[in-house]
């Protein structure tokens, strides 16, 4: 783990947030710049792994927020920042499932999809930063199939709701 995790993962209504309430765990917390990440760096791109990390533990809304960093920071016409993207709806997935939000559990994961499988096809890619395609895209397929399925107790403080983690391939 590169850095300590929440006390606990953010739920709209359920918790203080994070950044906006005094009592949220990121309240006047400074978020520093990222550098700017590519297929060269993500193995050691900290923010990166760090939001793999969250997303695999249960932080779903927090994982949302550091890829949304990152996303920040690279091109916005890029397939990298589209790849950014299609990983901030999924994690928003997992925030919906925290929420008990079926359609939008459903909505978040067939958006990502789209883009996962855009990406596929016109950069003719199986690996991106790390991660296998075919395997998000197919994740976002079961979310898809299963949104209805899925159940959380949104007064735990963090709850991992999906078997599917975010694992580098090297």
């Amino acid at each position: 783990m590169l850095k300590k995790f929440p006390p606990y993962s953010y739920i709209p209504g359920v918790y203080p947030h994070p950044k906006n309430n005094p009592q949220g765990h990121s309240y006047n917390k400074v978020k520093e710049k990222t550098s700017v990440i590519n297929n060269e760096n993500y193995s050691t791109h900290k923010e990166y792994i760090y939001s793999l990390e969250l997303f695999n533990n249960g932080y779903y809304w927090e994982a949302h927020e550091e890829l949304e960093n990152i996303w920040n920071s690279v091109n916005r016409d890029s397939y990298i920042a589209e790849f950014l993207k299609a990983l901030i709806k999924l994690c928003a997935s997992g925030v919906k499932v925290r929420q008990e939000q079926e359609h939008g559990i459903y909505e978040h994961a067939r958006l990502a999809k789209i883009i996962f499988e855009k990406i596929k096809v016109n950069e003719n890619l199986n690996l991106l930063l790390g991660l296998n395609i075919s395997d998000l895209i197919n994740f976002c397929q079961y979310i898809m199939n299963n949104s209805d399925k899925f159940k959380s107790n949104k007064y735990l403080p963090v709850e991992k709701v999906f078997d599917f983690e975010l694992r580098i391939i090297k």
